[in-house]
């Protein structure tokens, strides 16, 4: 997908958590080119949208061991 502007990567972000799917930070990166999730989860909060956050562990691909946040919408 193309960059999108500001307003626009805010309003797909939100439809597509709307929709039920999860979003970590790459994922809304790769999607959209939206590099500031939690920027914008803390917007759509501010707005009353319950987003509810969980940490994962995982492996980078140099196989090092992270740890990131999953975002959904709380219904």
């Amino acid at each position: 997908m193309t960059q999108l502007n500001k307003k626009s990567q805010t309003t797909a972000v939100l439809q597509y958590l709307l929709t039920g799917h999860s979003l970590t930070c790459k994922e809304a990166s790769d999607k959209f080119g939206c590099t500031r999730l939690p920027a914008r989860i803390a917007a759509y909060k501010k707005e009353g949208y319950k987003i509810a956050d969980k940490w994962e562990e995982g492996v980078t691909r140099f196989g090092t061991p992270t740890r990131y946040k999953i975002y959904r919408i709380v219904k």
